[in-house]
Parts: structure tokens; C-alpha cells; sequence
């Protein structure tokens, strides 16, 4: 279990417990390095005083998974520091869902539905896709997970 004061090592192999939150969060930038004590072959220092960390993206967490350094990150853990729940996501699929309820009952009555609207049905249903697909994406994930490593 990682806990909020310290952050996850990556020298443990244990990547079987990643999951879609995980994958979603890769895809973000939420996980950063701080490398301690990396320096080329020379001796000089790969960071320069001014960045501290490095910003892991997709490719660079596959790197680690191939490498066998996944860190292990409870899915909560990650969860937690998105800014939307399930009911916030509920609600904007079920106004979404509204206007669908509205075109469809306009058309049995015999009303005429407007371009607009037909215009924001196709809106609406790409919405309620990306919803779909999306809905253990973490939202708004200001601050990375550091990954400390040497």
C-alpha cells in the first residue's frame, strides 16, 4: 500500500496489479522521477539544478514495464487524487441523455427538430462514447506521483 507521506520505490516488480487507472494515469504524466544521482559517463548531471524530476510519459512508464521496474500503486491511491467522481459523471451523461429523451419525443409528437439540435445530438453522442470509454480516467491530476530511484 502506498501511502500519501512517501512515495512508491521502483525497484519492485510487481506490474501485474496495473490496471486501465493505471494506463490512464501513464497516459496523463502523473508519474515523475526523481533521479538522485544520475550522471552521464562523464560525471555531469543529467538534471540541471533548475528541473528536478522527470515527467514519465507513455513510453517512458512501457520502458520501465519492460525493464521490469513498475512501481506498485494501489488503484485507489490514484483515484483519490482525481477531481471528479462517478456521480459527477453520471450527471453530465444524464443531461447528455436528456436532449436525446427531447429529440426523440419532438419526433414521435410530429415537431419539427432544428439543425442545432441534430448539430448537438451528434455532440451528445460522442460525449456519452467518450464517457463510456473514459469513466476510470482519472480528471484534472495537478501534481505527479514521485517515483523515487537512483
Amino acid at each position: 500500500m502506498v501511502d500519501s507521506r512517501e512515495a512508491p520505490s521502483i525497484d519492485e516488480d510487481r506490474h501485474s496489479g496495473w490496471n486501465i487507472v493505471h494506463g490512464f494515469c501513464a497516459g496523463m504524466g502523473c508519474f515523475a522521477l526523481n533521479p538522485t544521482n544520475l550522471t552521464t559517463d562523464t560525471g555531469t548531471p543529467i538534471l540541471t539544478p533548475e528541473h528536478k524530476r522527470l515527467t514519465l510519459t507513455a513510453r517512458g512508464v512501457a520502458l520501465l514495464a519492460d525493464c521490469g521496474l513498475l512501481p506498485e500503486i494501489e488503484t485507489n491511491y490514484l483515484k483519490d487524487k482525481s477531481k471528479s467522481d462517478g456521480l459527477s459523471k453520471l450527471i453530465a451523461c444524464v443531461q447528455a441523455a436528456w436532449l436525446i429523451v427531447q429529440v426523440v419525443g419532438r419526433l414521435v409528437l410530429g415537431l419539427q427538430v432544428t439543425l442545432l439540435e441534430i448539430n448537438t445530438l451528434g455532440h451528445v453522442f460522442c460525449a456519452l462514447l467518450i464517457y463510456l470509454l473514459w469513466w476510470h480516467k482519472p480528471r484534472m491530476v495537478q501534481v505527479p506521483i514521485s517515483l523515487d530511484g537512483t
